[in-house]
């Protein structure tokens, strides 16, 4: 009885890439991190893409040296490799390619050097990990502005320190950084907390982009539904461009 009363009243949204469009946020690149295995792999998450009714998306594979010690140079080859696939079944989709990177000293080697991939013009996908706040993030976004780049702050709903810290989103927004929730969170996928923070965030008009932040094609099935507040609603119309459906 509880939960239906949680959810009377919230807007049910089925397939929602018939509304953004665009996902800039997802892991389908082949072989390179801990997204799509193969080939094969990708283009069933492609297809699933498809099927939400998403016409453009971007790979966002990560750039963690530590883990994923990926290059532009193995993020295009990747790319063009499943890009050739892609073009015989879904020649309907517009596919792009940049990265999500992890705040650490080879960013910062990286930014330096200015040799970031971006996506729609100059963002930059930067992510932090869970559990602690990165030290130094304040300097980092700062930098990244400075050489001309705007960043995006990946899934601020699933960094525990900002829970209970909603005036450091405030003032990050502020100083002009841009936030990326994943539709995976308002799933539910991360538990009830991370998806009520998403939700948070949306009513408060703290969200520029919508990605799905997915690994696996299951991921992808997991976005078929989605259930918003009035408010957040609201909000991601003007995200997703719309006024009415």
């Amino acid at each position: 009885m509880l939960q239906s009363l949680r959810e009377f009243g919230r807007k049910k949204l089925q397939n929602p890439g018939n509304d953004l469009r665009l996902d800039m946020h997802g892991h389908w690149l082949p072989g390179i991190d801990d997204g799509a295995a193969d080939v094969s792999a990708a283009l069933g998450m492609l297809a699933s893409f498809s099927e939400l009714g998403y016409i453009e998306l971007i790979a966002t594979p990560h750039i963690y040296r530590d883990y994923y010690p990926n290059t532009e140079q193995t993020i295009h080859s990747s790319f063009e490799r499943i890009r050739t696939e892609a073009d015989k079944f879904f020649p309907h989709l517009t596919l792009g390619c940049a990265a999500e990177y992890y705040l650490d000293d080879h960013f910062e080697s990286l930014l330096r050097a200015k040799s970031l991939l971006t996506f729609q013009g100059n963002h930059v996908l930067v992510e932090q990990g869970y559990f602690a706040e990165t030290p130094g993030v304040d300097k980092y976004l700062f930098d990244i502005q400075i050489k001309g780049y705007a960043p995006v702050l990946a899934h601020p709903e699933r960094y525990v320190f900002y829970h209970q810290n909603n005036k450091k989103i405030a003032f990050m927004r502020e100083l002009g950084i841009k936030m990326q929730i994943n539709l995976l969170s308002l799933t539910g996928k991360y538990g009830p907390v991370v998806a009520s923070k998403a939700m948070e965030y949306l009513e408060k008009g703290w969200v520029d982009f919508i990605g799905t932040d997915a690994h696996t094609q299951e991921d992808i099935q997991l976005c078929r539904e989605i259930r918003l507040t009035t408010k957040a609603y609201d909000a991601w119309l003007k995200i997703s461009g719309k006024t009415t459906f």
